[in-house]
């Protein structure tokens, strides 16, 4: 079975280099900032915050939801 990625383009505060920039949807909840090149995570808690990204950081691919965002 053939795997499509969707990227998603947001704009967001870089917390690195403070800038008000695009972000780059590079798997789910995990963004690369447009100017700096940084990778982040998004947080969602009543607000969405994004936090560095490091070798520390465990990235999978999450497989519970469907093509238009519903969990399955």
């Amino acid at each position: 079975m053939t795997k499509i990625f969707n990227t998603e383009i947001v704009t967001g505060t870089c917390p690195t280099c403070d800038q008000k920039t695009l972000l780059v949807g590079i798997a789910n909840s995990y963004y690369r900032c447009s100017a700096c090149g940084v990778d982040l995570e998004q947080k969602v808690n009543g607000v969405i915050k994004y936090i560095q990204a490091d070798k520390n950081t465990e990235m999978t691919l999450r497989t519970d939801i469907a093509d238009h965002g519903e969990e399955i």
